[in-house]
């Protein structure tokens, strides 16, 4: 079995790794913007958010000025970022276990 501050170090270091994917692509898709060269999909741009990398993302698109105007980007990346909340959950459960019984405890009192 592995402990509890195992599991939350692979976590972690899951959660790193997209982040800072998320903050590469978008930063490789502002420099191809401005050379107008080959771009990253906005598919792929949304999968990292969908796939934990969310605030990695939201910080690229600020700091790189990119995507900030496109609304019809926002939105798809906004949906992305919900889709990462059972994995987000998950996560946690696989982190502490005993996480699973209160949450449904605390379901099955409402």
């Amino acid at each position: 079995l592995v402990n509890t501050t195992a599991r939350a170090s692979l976590v972690a270091g899951y959660l790193t790794a997209i982040n800072g994917a998320a903050v590469g692509l978008f930063w490789w898709d502002k420099e191809q913007a401005k050379r107008q060269a080959w771009r990253v999909s906005e598919a792929h741009l949304c999968l990292t958010a969908a796939l934990g990398g969310f605030l990695g993302g939201a910080w690229a698109m600020q700091r790189f000025h990119h995507k900030t105007k496109k609304e019809s980007f926002k939105s798809k990346f906004n949906e992305s970022t919900l889709m990462s909340v059972p994995l987000l959950g998950a996560s946690a459960v696989f982190v502490k276990p005993s996480l699973a019984n209160t949450v449904l405890r605390a379901i099955r009192r409402r």
